[in-house]
């Protein structure tokens, strides 16, 4: 599992100052080794809960689709590679490049506002004060242990049931989702494009914005369990 990057579809605008970003800065660009063919790369999303604590709605993660000021610019990273091959267990798309690796394969929520509650202690680069605090993360890189976390509950869940595990996963929730949609959240709204342009919007189905949507954990599980 490896995080999309938090620079949207311009990778190589990470942590360059906004003053000081270029036009080669701000093109499309994929981060690696998320566009390897060998790892499951996660994207991001932000998420409306409702009174119930229910997903009431969800989107691309990119803080300038919002009004400014906002926090920063950031969002879920996303597109075609350059460089790496479409592996085999990646569809061609229309929109993707041509014989290219596409990135992210899923997404997961990664909006740093409101972020996940972490306990932060001091001495921790970053934490402030005295003695233990709670912070709020958020990005890909917190977006990416979550699914990681869901993988190893399957491969608890295999253990366990002494079922096939579910090994190198990507071709694995490809194959779901294309037969069993309703095991992803599908996110159809907004694109992570920080700049400007064409890439990547969200659509139906997989996209270079956060791929197949979020994995229902439970309900892969089940369909992982029904396969023995």
């Amino acid at each position: 599992m490896v995080a999309a990057g938090d620079t949207g579809s311009s990778a190589c605008a990470r942590g360059v100052p906004a003053s000081q970003l270029t036009s080669a800065d701000k093109k499309p660009q994929v981060s690696w080794p998320a566009s390897s063919p060998w790892v499951l790369a996660v994207g991001g999303t932000n998420l409306t809960l409702g009174a119930d604590n229910a997903i009431a709605s969800t989107g691309v993660w990119n803080d300038t689709a919002y009004p400014a000021p906002f926090a920063s610019t950031a969002g879920g990273g996303g597109g075609s590679s350059a460089f790496e091959s479409r592996p085999w267990w990646q569809p061609a798309q229309s929109f993707g490049s041509s014989g290219r690796r596409m990135v992210p394969d899923v997404a997961a929520f990664a909006d740093p506002h409101p972020g996940y509650p972490i306990v932060c202690s001091n001495g921790v680069q970053s934490c402030k004060g005295s003695g233990q605090s709670i912070a709020f993360v958020g990005g890909t890189s917190a977006a990416a242990p979550l699914v990681a976390g869901m993988v190893a509950l399957w491969n608890q869940q295999a253990r366990t049931q002494g079922l096939p595990r579910p090994g190198f996963v990507p071709p694995l929730l490809y194959r779901l989702a294309q037969r069993q949609p309703s095991a992803f959240a599908d996110v159809t709204q907004g694109d992570n494009a920080l700049f400007g342009g064409s890439c990547c919007p969200a659509r139906a189905g997989f996209d270079t914005a956060t791929g197949w949507g979020s994995p229902f954990a439970d309900a892969v599980a089940s369909l992982l369990a029904s396969r023995g």
